[in-house]
């Protein structure tokens, strides 16, 4: 009866422990991806005193730690828009996340100058997936790697605009800042970068990406690449020595991988045979001297 009250004991404390272990799924940022800069004077956009601001016209996202992105649920009473100057207009989502929008002036002056300019993940795209893949990709980049930017955009509209043909999009990748040591904590398993985006209107956006290790590991070595002591043994004791042999033994027999095998096997095997021969004979005496 005992020996069953321990064995439920075990089970449950294994079962908390797997869950303590879970996924840290702490929301550490949010990113509001802007889809719509431009309004018209027309019934579908304007109502008289202000755009009229969609919930589709943004997106907002919730930045979780165990590096994965979820969009959140937008009410339309959690949507207010305030009037600045020259017709802009400030987007505010929740009381706290903004962005900037522009209803179009046709008695404004300076027509050729930039009057709204963002920085988006989302703009043209319809795909929920890619969307939030975009974001999560601006947000963490496995270390090694320079942050990716494919797919984000810098969105800008001038105070001329006066169709949705002329809103401007160019690849954010042509506006990005790299913080000073970049190129270097990149390697690092973990590093918080700050990247800066010139926005067409003479702004600045700025937006914290993570340099981060994977669990599982599965990266290509790198001798920049930090690791932790059991990654160097793993790496420099192990791994480049055996496939060293093994590309040795391949390239004398014209690149035959399973020749490469076959030699490194047969080494690797008579180097280990005096440690598996002594601990085997330890396992044999231990299984002996039980009573």
């Amino acid at each position: 009866m005992r020996k069953k009250i321990f064995a439920l004991i075990t089970v449950l404390a294994l079962a908390l422990i797997l869950v303590s272990c879970g996924p840290d799924e702490t929301v550490i940022d949010h990113f509001i991806s802007p889809n719509k800069i431009l309004y018209l004077n027309t019934t579908d956009d304007f109502d008289g005193t202000k755009p009229k601001v969609d919930i589709d016209d943004f997106e907002l996202y919730s930045i979780k730690r165990n590096q994965s992105v979820s969009k959140e649920t937008v009410l339309v009473g959690e949507v207010e828009v305030k009037p600045l100057e020259d017709n802009i207009f400030e987007v505010i989502v929740k009381g706290v996340y903004k962005y900037n929008i522009y209803l179009y002036d046709e008695e404004a002056v300076n027509k050729d100058e930039v009057a709204v300019s963002v920085l988006s993940a989302t703009y043209g795209i319809t795909d929920e997936n890619e969307k939030a893949y975009n974001v999560r990709k601006l947000f963490f980049t496995v270390i090694a790697n320079e942050v990716d930017l494919d797919g984000l955009s810098i969105v800008s509209v001038t105070y001329g605009a006066d169709s949705y043909d002329k809103v401007s999009v160019k690849d954010a990748k042509e506006a990005l800042v790299k913080p000073e040591g970049y190129d270097n904590n990149i390697y690092k398993t973990y590093y918080e970068h700050v990247l800066a985006f010139n926005l067409e209107n003479g702004t600045q956006t700025q937006v914290k990406n993570i340099t981060y290790k994977p669990q599982d590991n599965q990266l290509p070595i790198n001798i920049k690449m930090e690791n932790n002591w059991i990654g160097y043994i793993w790496d420099w004791v192990l791994i480049i020595p055996i496939s060293t042999i093994m590309a040795f033994f391949s390239g004398l027999f014209f690149n035959s991988f399973a020749v490469g095998i076959l030699f490194t096997t047969i080494i690797v095997r008579t180097i280990a045979w005096p440690i598996y021969a002594r601990a085997n004979d330890m396992s044999v005496k231990m299984a002996l001297a039980q009573p």
